[in-house]
């Protein structure tokens, strides 16, 4: 298999993590991708020049982070990181919302890159309202995260504080957030966590 990322898009590190997890790492050629450099060779492979994109075992290509890593679990016999039954839908969610907000942690970090004079102070805003969002949803929700296995909804929620803590440590969201950013920190000595992380 191969994986095309950036080693700064938390949607790649959610799949990096999720092929750790899942004991496949090992088994992924790992290749980086410049998507803000024209390469007519990375569109053929994904046309909408985002990151990650994945060549599975069978040689076709996933494109969308979520199904990438559902892909994975699915080559795991009996694997748990994605729950079964109701409690599925309720990590799905997670992940969603999480994706959310680092969609929106993302395109502020696009805004940012801007010339001062074509910078949208209204974009980035409504940017950052959807970010504060995900991460009072997911502070309320703290009670459903496993603090000792990684799943979906785990991975998906350390990618995206780690990459606020990675882009905006400047706005200190842990003095508004602690809880959740606190069971993020807890983390970090994991092994997964550890190497995978961009910093």
């Amino acid at each position: 298999m191969k994986l095309f990322l950036s080693k700064t898009s938390p949607f790649a590190r959610k799949v990096r993590m999720t092929a750790h997890s899942l004991g496949l790492l090992k088994e992924i050629e790992m290749i980086s991708v410049d998507v803000y450099q024209k390469d007519d060779h990375y569109k053929k492979i994904n046309p909408l020049i985002k990151i990650p994109a994945l060549m599975t075992r069978e040689e076709e290509i996933l494109t969308n982070s979520p199904f990438i890593c559902q892909y994975l679990a699915s080559l795991k016999t009996g694997s748990q990181f994605f729950p079964n039954g109701p409690e599925l839908w309720k990590a799905l969610n997670v992940q969603s919302i999480a994706d959310g907000g680092m969609e929106a942690a993302v395109l502020r970090r696009y805004e940012s890159q801007r010339s001062p004079d074509k910078f949208d102070l209204g974009f980035d805003n409504r940017q950052k309202e959807k970010i504060h969002n995900a991460l009072e949803f997911l502070q309320n929700h703290l009670m459903a995260f496993s603090k000792s296995e990684l799943g979906i909804q785990e991975v998906s929620v350390i990618c995206f504080v780690d990459y606020l803590h990675l882009r905006y440590a400047q706005e200190k969201l842990q003095d508004r957030f602690p809880r959740l950013f606190q069971y993020v920190h807890d983390w970090q000595k994991n092994p997964i966590v550890k190497e995978s992380s961009p910093q």
